[in-house]
């Protein structure tokens, strides 16, 4: 058994496959943008959407940092 596996990992490493580099047409590479910054919590906008929503129930004991 062990000669087996022995004889199929040296024919496994013996063979070459060629590699070659393929060009492709990818889009460049733009970092996010949108989330910049960091939410005001306390900000009255936030509490009024915490109140209207109900966000408190929605996400108790969930931390948010």
């Amino acid at each position: 058994m062990l000669s087996i596996a022995l004889g199929l990992l040296i024919v496994s490493c013996s063979t070459k496959i060629p590699l070659h580099g393929v060009k492709v047409n990818n889009p460049e590479f733009y970092a996010n943008t949108a989330f910049q910054s960091y939410e005001d919590l306390s900000s009255p906008k936030f509490r009024a959407l915490k109140e209207k929503y109900q966000l408190d129930t929605i996400f108790h004991g969930e931390l948010m940092s």
